[in-house]
């Protein structure tokens, strides 16, 4: 029987978020011929030859991956965070100033 390696174990190998290697999975198991195979629990497990294919294609995107995983991983996490303010608008209804009522 092959080995298998878990989401979260690739995750922390990766250095990403689970839900990323599921995203990862969802796209590129086609392109890659990745097989997922499902455990009690609904937990997902790929092969150690499907793994390292994924491990190695995610290289090329974004550099090394650690051999080992380590309790102390942190995540690459990357985004944007806007602070949008809302101003009421003013309104002239004739030659009179009307402010809304707040």
């Amino acid at each position: 029987m092959e080995d298998k390696v878990s989401i979260p174990e690739l995750a922390k190998r990766m250095k990403v978020n689970p839900s990323t290697v599921r995203r990862i999975i969802a796209s590129e198991s086609e392109n890659l011929s990745l097989v997922l195979h499902q455990g009690k629990q609904n937990r997902h497990f790929l092969s150690r030859t499907d793994a390292e294919k994924l491990i190695a294609w995610y290289e090329t995107r974004s550099g090394p991956v650690s051999t080992t995983s380590d309790a102390g991983t942190s995540y690459e996490r990357f985004g944007f965070f806007y602070l949008i303010q809302l101003v009421p608008e003013r309104c002239l209804i004739g030659s009179k100033l009307v402010l809304p009522i707040m």
